[in-house]
């Protein structure tokens, strides 16, 4: 399993978030993953990345969120790691939840998987549908509602929920009472997100 690798101290709250991730993430999956709490090298100003190349998850001490980070990092790890729903290079990541995306809309009959109901929840959410209408005169919304942004949030707050942890459940109500135009549809009310948590159990096999 994988640990926190930090020149400094880090907060106790990636102890916590990892181990309510390896509850749900493959092993086959976590294992490969290094975690760094530092800056991320290639974009010293992001609160955290993951780094496709290395499986390098990254949580800069700039994050005000450090717990939700690092799910959400490893949330991008998960998508490129799941199997059977086909893979997505076009911009030098691997994601399977876009790559499903892509083959919808191509309108292949393809046979379903237990990522389609997971994929047609985070579209029909009232939160997709405010992003979306944001992102149709704003640009800077674009990469919110991409497929592989919204399962890396969507992921982070399925693990807190799931875990009950305190100290992730406060992180989570902050980012989900946030009131700024963008960060207010980032993460879904506790109530319209429990059909998304539905469809990661049947994804995950919980």
């Amino acid at each position: 399993m994988p640990h926190i690798i930090s020149r400094t101290p880090y907060p106790k709250i990636l102890d916590d978030a990892l181990a309510a991730a390896q509850q749900v993430i493959p092993a086959a999956i976590l294992d490969r993953v290094q975690i760094r709490y530092e800056k991320v090298p290639y974009s010293p100003e992001s609160k955290g990345s993951y780094d496709y190349a290395t499986f390098t998850v990254y949580v800069s001490p700039l994050s005000d969120h450090p717990g939700m980070t690092l799910l959400h990092e490893l949330g991008h790890a998960l998508d490129a790691g799941l199997e059977g729903y086909g893979k997505d290079n076009s911009s030098g990541t691997a994601s399977s939840i876009r790559a499903l995306y892509a083959k919808r809309e191509a309108r292949l009959d393809l046979p379903m998987t237990p990522l389609d109901p997971l994929l047609n929840r985070l579209l029909m959410a009232p939160q997709f549908v405010e992003l979306y209408t944001i992102s149709r005169s704003d640009p800077r919304a674009h990469a919110d509602i991409s497929t592989t942004e919204l399962f890396a949030r969507s992921f982070a707050q399925y693990v807190v929920e799931r875990s009950g942890q305190p100290d992730l459940l406060k992180e989570l109500r902050q980012k989900q009472q946030d009131k700024r135009l963008f960060q207010k549809f980032l993460q879904w009310p506790s109530g319209d997100f429990a059909p998304i948590a539905d469809a990661y159990d049947l994804l995950l096999g919980l």
